[in-house]
């Protein structure tokens, strides 16, 4: 009976690290109960079938709806994952670029707080 851990994204994210450590970094990233698998095509099928086989090894379930394989781009914790770089997704930098002007000083603040996290992916930031 595989492991159930619906309600603590900690501890499952805790256990998914330490079941996959020897993938981490080398073809594997890990946030929380979400994790994506990357590399060249040739190896991407057997890192794959590496990470099933591990999961299945410690009876860590994974719901097919939220697994997407195979594709050449998707989108994870809102950046789109992609062959030649990082990209924030277009709508939260439309969302930033269509802000209304701050009024005040704490209005200017919050914004900043914000948008501070995006200044690296929007041109023209300043």
């Amino acid at each position: 009976m595989p492991f159930r851990l619906k309600n603590s994204p900690t501890i499952f994210s805790r256990v998914v690290i330490e079941a996959l450590k020897e993938f981490v970094h080398r073809f594997l990233e890990v946030y929380f109960d979400g994790w994506i698998v990357f590399g060249l095509v040739k190896r991407h099928v057997a890192s794959l079938c590496l990470m099933l086989d591990t999961c299945c090894r410690y009876q860590i379930a994974l719901k097919l709806k939220k697994n997407i394989f195979c594709v050449p781009y998707g989108i994870f914790l809102g950046h789109v994952v992609c062959k030649k770089e990082l990209m924030v997704k277009p709508t939260k930098v439309s969302v930033i670029v269509n802000l209304e002007v701050s009024k005040n000083v704490k209005q200017l603040r919050m914004m900043l707080g914000h948008t501070r996290y995006y200044r690296k992916f929007i041109k023209a930031y300043a």
